[in-house]
C-alpha cells in the first residue's frame, strides 16, 4: 500500500475532481459551476453550490428557478468567461455570443449551444459556510438529438467532448485532453 500524504484542508474538494462542468442559468445570467450533484431520482432533485458573493446566488433566490446546461470543450473559452466575470453589470449571453432559448417550464433561459439542458424549480436553499446550496426539482430535461443512448440511459460520451474541472485553471475532457486556457 502506498504512503498517504496530507493535503491542505483548503484543497480537500480537489480529491473528488475532475467534476463535470455545467453552465447554470438564472434569470438571464450564466455562472460556471462544477459543484453540482444529483440528489434524488424520485422525485428528481438536483443540487448546486453557489458562493454568497455571486450575482447568481441572489438571482436564483429571487427567481425561484435555474437551468442546468451541459457544455462541450469547443465552448471552453465561453465557459471560462462566464466563470470569471460577474453578471452584475454585463450580459454574459451578449458577451459570449451564447444563444438564450426559452425553457419549457421555468423563467430562466437555457443555452442553445449546450448538448443537454434541464430545468429546476427551486424547492430549498440553505447556507453552508461560504456557499449557499440550492435544491431544484427537475421539471424538464432535454438533450441534442442523437447524443443520448436511451437503451443504456447515458450520454454518448464517445462522440462528445465534455468539460471536467480538475482544479484552478485546469480542465480536461473525457477524450483525455488537459487544458489550461488563458483568457
Amino acid at each position: 500500500m502506498a504512503t498517504k500524504i496530507q493535503i491542505p484542508l483548503t484543497d480537500y474538494f480537489r480529491l473528488t475532481h475532475p467534476r463535470n462542468v455545467c453552465l447554470i442559468t438564472a434569470d438571464e445570467n450564466i455562472i460556471t459551476l462544477a459543484w453540482t450533484t444529483p440528489i434524488s431520482l424520485n422525485p428528481p432533485l438536483f443540487g448546486i453550490s453557489v458562493g454568497f458573493t455571486r450575482t447568481s446566488y441572489k438571482l436564483i433566490k429571487e427567481a425561484g428557478d435555474f437551468g442546468v446546461n451541459v457544455p462541450t470543450m469547443d465552448m471552453i473559452d465561453k465557459v471560462l468567461y462566464c466563470g470569471r466575470h460577474s453578471g452584475k453589470k454585463i450580459n454574459k449571453f451578449e458577451k459570449t455570443g451564447l444563444t438564450p432559448i426559452p425553457a419549457t417550464k421555468i423563467k430562466a433561459k437555457l443555452i442553445k449551444e449546450c448538448i443537454a439542458n434541464f430545468e429546476c424549480e427551486l424547492i430549498d436553499a440553505q447556507k453552508y459556510g461560504d456557499h449557499g446550496f440550492f435544491v431544484g426539482k427537475v421539471v424538464a430535461a432535454g438533450c441534442e438529438e442523437g447524443k443520448y443512448l436511451f437503451d443504456q440511459k447515458r450520454l454518448q460520451i464517445e462522440e462528445l467532448d465534455l468539460i471536467y474541472h480538475i482544479g484552478g485553471d485546469f480542465f480536461c475532457s473525457n477524450k483525455n485532453k488537459v487544458v489550461s486556457p488563458k483568457e
